[in-house]
């Protein structure tokens, strides 16, 4: 039997692959990576049904893209991120995994810096976590903001309460973040910016939402702000909250949040309206 590459992928950057691991393990112990000819794709619901992780780097992402048969491997994401974290920021690394070893990938550092390679093998976990992708809807309000603002927004807004209700008036183009204490509440008030200087923000607002989620996956969302400059959250009545980042050539990480059901911290989980088969 003749032993060939099932793909071979290079990260131009092992910063850009630690920031993403970063997020998503916050959200899964294993993680299930689709690789196919046009691009390493993840669709994956936590263990709670409450949030959906869509993650999609195309071919052309990568510095080198190689796929010769349509690969699913499942991994351990946090074996994953200690092998990563031999890495320095601008190592590149690559993913391949021979016909012959299926139970396992090979990950090849390189260091132009020091002029060294490191090899390492991770085996793979059982595929048993389930994938869902997301229904694409029309969403009534669009806030795009600076993801480090968006970061620190929530992550004060936390201190307060574990609930966050976010509204938007078309009256006058602006959306609030607002937070119910036992002792006091908060509400911080997002509109237009008055020119695209950075940091600047935008409110599109078709018809008026006012949804609750919990602002602790808002937190765990967050931590993508390391990967984009901006961050865009669209609202739907009776839909989930879609926050997405958009960084690279082409590479974007979005996540789907569940209302809270009557302000509580537990939200509803997803149900198959909200999770189906196109992406």
């Amino acid at each position: 039997m003749v032993d060939t590459i099932n793909f071979q992928i290079c990260f131009p950057e092992a910063n850009t692959l630690k920031k993403i691991l970063d997020t998503i393990s916050g959200l899964m112990k294993d993680c299930v990576f689709n690789i196919t000819p046009n691009g390493l794709f993840v669709d994956a619901v936590d263990e709670t049904r409450i949030c959906l992780v869509s993650l999609a780097l195309p071919d052309t992402y990568f510095s080198q893209f190689r796929c010769n048969q349509a690969t699913q491997i499942s991994l351990r994401l946090a074996s994953f991120v200690k092998l990563i974290k031999f890495c320095d920021t601008n190592d590149t690394v690559t993913l391949s995994q021979r016909s012959s070893q299926p139970d396992q990938i090979e990950i090849l550092v390189e260091s132009q810096k020091f002029r060294q390679t490191m090899n390492f093998v991770l085996r793979l976990t059982r595929a048993d976590s389930e994938q869902l992708s997301a229904d694409k809807f029309a969403p009534d309000s669009v806030i795009s903001l600076n993801s480090s603002r968006f970061a620190t927004l929530v992550r004060d807004l936390s201190a307060l309460g574990s609930v966050v209700r976010i509204s938007s008036s078309s009256s006058d183009s602006t959306a609030i973040f607002e937070v119910t204490g036992e002792e006091s509440n908060a509400a911080i008030t997002v509109g237009n910016a008055k020119d695209d200087g950075e940091g600047g923000a935008s409110i599109s607002v078709k018809q008026d939402v006012d949804l609750k989620f919990t602002l602790r996956y808002f937190i765990l969302f967050s931590k993508a702000a390391s990967l984009a400059n901006d961050v865009r959250i669209e609202l739907a009545g009776g839909s989930p909250a879609v926050v997405c980042y958009e960084f690279g050539d082409g590479g974007k990480i979005q996540f789907l949040l569940a209302c809270s059901v009557d302000g509580d911290e537990e939200e509803e989980p997803l149900d198959e309206a909200d999770a189906g088969d196109d992406i």
